[in-house]
Order: structure tokens, then sequence, then C-alpha cells
């Protein structure tokens, strides 16, 4: 149990660190210090035309989309805890072979709600303009499937970069239910790699 925030922050940290191999080291001892936060853009720019407007999507700018407040909230708590600015992410990247749709974006609604006052915090998307950094893909595969599963095979096989050099991965979940209950966390992790292929 912890008093403070930062507090509680060093623990996980600690945590996370010991469960790797790493000794129990606080975010300063790290050797990676970036934290990236994977945030849900997933009905973003569909028309492939409105990048950063409205969030890319046509109605609700909110719906289903990463909650400005929320990362503005995380924001704070990291920095207050002893993080720098510019070691925090928060991307959706996918864009490459996306295979549906346009690549996703960070919209206004988000990134001009928090770079203001975070002018550090960094914003990774499939567009890279406006602010935002374009999403950087190795060019080997990262990723091995089972074969004969089904799906294109030639997508999703990559691990976006700004992922794999991160220090600590945040997986800000949305509750968003696809008609069997909501998907909440491990789903979304399906956005950090290169295209569509649900069927492995």
């Amino acid at each position: 149990s912890t008093t403070s925030d930062g507090d509680a922050w060093d623990a996980l940290f600690r945590s996370f660190n010991q469960r790797r191999g790493l000794g129990a080291l606080g975010y300063a001892q790290s050797a990676r210090k970036t934290i990236a936060v994977k945030i849900n853009q997933n009905p973003t720019n569909n028309s492939n035309t409105d990048y950063y407007a409205k969030n890319g999507v046509a109605n609700d700018e909110y719906a289903i989309t990463g909650n400005p407040h929320l990362i503005l909230a995380l924001v704070k708590s990291l920095v207050a805890a002893g993080v720098l600015e510019t070691d925090i992410i928060f991307t959706d990247p996918t864009g490459l072979n996306r295979g549906w749709g346009g690549p996703r974006t960070i919209g206004d609604n988000i990134y001009n709600y928090v770079h203001p006052l975070y002018p550090g915090v960094r914003f990774v998307d499939g567009v890279g303009t406006n602010g935002r950094e374009l999403a950087a893909w190795p060019a080997a595969a990262n990723i091995v499937y089972a074969t004969g599963m089904g799906g294109d095979e030639a997508k999703g096989k990559r691990i976006a970069q700004q992922l794999l050099d991160a220090g600590f991965i945040i997986n800000l979940a949305i509750m968003k239910n696809h008609g069997d209950g909501p998907t909440v966390c491990f789903k979304k992790h399906y956005g950090l790699v290169s295209g569509k292929r649900h069927c492995p």
C-alpha cells in the first residue's frame, strides 16, 4: 500500500522491471525510460480524407476512441511521479497495410487538449503530420504466426518501432462491445501490428 501517486508508480515500475529480470529498479534507474501508451483510435479516419478534425470520425469524435480527459490525467500523474514529458508517447500506429479504412490518427480533440499543457509529450500515429510523429516500422518481420490459419499472411508481421524501443507500455483500455462482451485490453494490442490479420 502506498500514500501517493508517485509511490504507486514507483512500485509499478519496480515490479515490472523485476518481473522481466532487471532487478527491482525504479523509473530513474531504468535503462529504457520511454513509456508508450497505446490508445484505441480504431474508428478514426475511415474515410481516409479528414485525418485530425473531429478525430477523423464523421459524427461523434468521442465515440469509442481515446478519451482526452483520461489521457491528460495520465500525463499529469506520470509527470508528477518524475517521468519526463519527452519520455511519454501516446500512440495508435496502425497505418501500414492496415487493410480497411485509412491509417489511424490521434485527433485534434486529444492533441490540442494535451500538447499546449505538456508540449514535450509525443504523439505517434499512422499519418505523422500536424505535430504528430509517423509510426516507424522495422524492415524485417518480428511476429511469427502459425501457418495455414487464414488471412493475408503478408500482413500483421511487424510491431511499430516506437513500441519496440520503449521501456514500458501502458495499455489504456476502453470498454468496447463486439457483441460477445467487451474486448478491453489484449485485443487492443492488435493496433500495434502492421495490418489486418484477424484469422490467426
